[in-house]
């Protein structure tokens, strides 16, 4: 079965500072992903975009 492609796929990611700061999620949005991309690969094509 062939690989779909996600036309868009939005991610939250936790955002913190260091360890004494509040932290909170921020959402990013991801084009254009196989749905045969691993998490990491992902996550590079994700900085890629920014």
């Amino acid at each position: 079965m062939a690989d779909k492609i996600l036309k868009e796929l939005k991610i939250k990611v936790w955002r913190q500072k260091d360890a004494k700061s509040k932290g909170h999620f921020e959402t990013y949005t991801v084009n254009n992903i196989s749905t045969g991309t691993s998490f990491l690969e992902m996550l590079d094509i994700m900085n890629e975009q920014l």
